[in-house]
């Protein structure tokens, strides 16, 4: 039995029409890897935040989304070399 990460990202390159090559595997896993937590867990966290009126947590998802956004974008950049 293949691997679920594996299993799900032949399925994600099938469902973009993109090959399935290493290469085409790295970006993909690179791009959900840095995607989901500066898109999904920090704006989730900033809400979780404002609504209960925990600051920290609110300087934490800032935080959280400017470093995975910087990465995701330096990540993009330099896999198109």
């Amino acid at each position: 039995m293949k691997d679920p990460l594996s299993y799900i990202l032949l399925k994600l390159l099938g469902l973009l029409g993109l090959k399935d090559t290493n290469r085409n595997r790295s970006r993909l896993f690179t791009f959900l890897y840095n995607f989901i937590p500066a898109f999904v867990f920090a704006p989730y966290l900033f809400y979780v935040g404002l609504k209960n009126s925990i600051s920290g947590l609110v300087v934490i998802s800032i935080l959280l989304f400017a470093v995975d956004g910087m990465h995701l974008i330096m990540n993009l950049v330099d896999s198109k070399n």
